[in-house]
């Protein structure tokens, strides 16, 4: 590092919020595994996860006050290439766990390298994008920046672990801070996954006219006075195709009709208005979204087939969670859900008092001290509990925007953002899985679950940024490359 640099205390604030969630964490860890029964404390979770917190604390100060940024920039390729090379290997080698064989068993402790993975991807995405800042709105940039999170989450994927992949999603957060992807790539994203469901459920042919219509309000939006003209072409080329097809009794059907319908009008209508258009690079993307979209909507039914016969389950109990009544053996996921609802519900405005919680002491909610955790909070800690936990939450959030802002450095400010959105997603998903907003997806609430690869890799991110956050005085892509 040069000696100009100069270093600045770490901000305490976010180390004071990131201490009470790990003692509150733990607190929560032990009520629910206070009184099992072992031969060794070591086999018991709030043990092992005492030692898992010890260890991120000693590799988190480390981080912060003896390693040089300038070492962390320039190593940052061979981290990821070095874990998504663990990650495969564990894929075919690994222990497998729920499905997922995702796991390294080392002496009584278990390592998860995808954790790891995240935060490696966080950093080579921070250096991508950093390093071609300059070419931001050009589609190689794009290409460049997400093409090791593709890689990232479809490795996760070969492992067969979903919960995890998607947390990758997350990226797409930095990327709209820095103007990578506009609004409109992110409300496309979010129709994919609300779109996966209605296909389960609605007519594909409404679906259809439903997607043609959000496209036709995007163009609104962009080019009003081209509105009439673009949906009479596709009226006409709907009315023609269909003419067709019943002449000469080709048997197409209405979803096909409807599809190429759409390709032809959007060909014509660029054709005809070509030297009008302005953003024509933004029209092309709109297009490319509603064809993606299109091409979810027909096949959802094949991904759906795909899916593990456990994955099918959850989705099916968040379409139709009057069928949660009908099953009420152990082995069923809906037991799950069910359980997790009546703990939390059984909590109220005050709770019934730490190490109180009946539905955790008689061990009725299956991954009580992993992916259900958060039931032991509303239960024992009440509505009133669960809301300090959450604004926890919430400061230590806002203090790692603060942080992000802040600094000189594009990267840094990309892989805080890219901090935030891996913590944020974990965070709503596993609540929104817990009180089922969202279908259950199996990944850990950070700082309270119990996995000490989520511990270490929730913890080394934030020290990271910390790291970065004492120099926050130089732009390391400029000083560095």
């Amino acid at each position: 590092m040069r000696k100009t640099e100069t270093q600045i205390n770490a901000d305490w604030l976010t180390i004071v919020i990131y201490f009470l969630l790990l003692i509150s964490g733990w607190m929560v860890l032990y009520s629910v595994d206070s009184e099992v029964q072992a031969s060794s404390l070591l086999q018991l979770n709030y043990v092992k996860q005492l030692f898992w917190i010890v260890g991120a604390l000693i590799l988190g100060g480390i981080i912060i006050y003896y390693v040089k940024p300038y070492h962390i920039y320039v190593s940052v390729q061979f981290f990821y290439v070095f874990m998504l090379l663990v990650v495969l290997l564990v894929a075919f080698t690994g222990q497998a766990i729920n499905g997922a064989r995702s796991w390294i068993r080392i002496g009584g402790f278990s390592i998860q390298p995808a954790e790891f993975l995240k935060f490696a991807t966080a950093l080579v995405f921070a250096k991508a994008l950093a390093i071609r800042k300059k070419q931001i709105h050009s589609l190689w940039t794009l290409i460049v920046v997400f093409l090791p999170v593709v890689i990232a989450a479809f490795a996760v994927l070969v492992q067969g672990d979903m919960g995890s992949a998607l947390v990758f999603g997350a990226f797409l957060i930095p990327a709209y801070r820095e103007k990578l992807l506009p609004g409109s790539v992110l409300i496309y994203i979010l129709l994919m996954g609300v779109f996966f469901f209605l296909s389960l459920i609605a007519n594909k042919l409404v679906l259809f006219l439903i997607i043609y219509l959000i496209t036709l309000i995007f163009l609104l939006a962009y080019y009003p006075g081209f509105f009439k003209h673009i949906l009479v072409i596709f009226l006409s080329v709907l009315a023609s195709l269909h003419f067709i097809n019943v002449v000469f009794a080709l048997r197409v059907s209405y979803l096909l009709t409807v599809f190429v319908s759409f390709l032809i009008s959007f060909l014509i209508f660029v054709a005809i208005n070509y030297s009008r258009i302005k953003q024509i690079n933004w029209l092309v993307l709109v297009f490319s979204m509603s064809l993606i979209l299109f091409v979810l909507t027909y096949f959802t039914p094949f991904l759906y087939s795909k899916l593990e016969p456990h994955q099918k389950a959850r989705i099916e109990y968040y379409i139709h969670p009057e069928k949660i009544r009908e099953n009420f053996s152990t082995k069923d996921v809906s037991y799950n859900i069910r359980q997790a609802i009546l703990a939390i519900s059984a909590g109220g405005l005050k709770g019934r008092g730490y190490l109180k919680g009946t539905h955790n002491k008689l061990r009725f909610v299956p991954e009580q001290d992993k992916d259900y955790i958060f039931c032991t909070v509303a239960e024992e800690l009440g509505f009133w509990g669960s809301v300090l936990s959450f604004a926890l939450f919430m400061f230590l959030f806002i203090q790692i925007f603060k942080i992000s802002e802040r600094h000189k450095s594009v990267f840094v400010r990309v892989y805080g953002y890219s901090v935030l959105g891996i913590l944020f997603f974990h965070f709503a998903i596993n609540l929104g899985s817990t009180i089922t907003m969202l279908p259950v997806i199996g990944i850990p609430l950070p700082f309270y679950s119990y996995g000490g690869s989520a511990m270490l890799n929730f913890s080394l991110m934030l020290a990271t940024l910390l790291n970065f956050d004492r120099y926050r005085s130089i732009s390391f892509e400029d000083v560095y490359s």
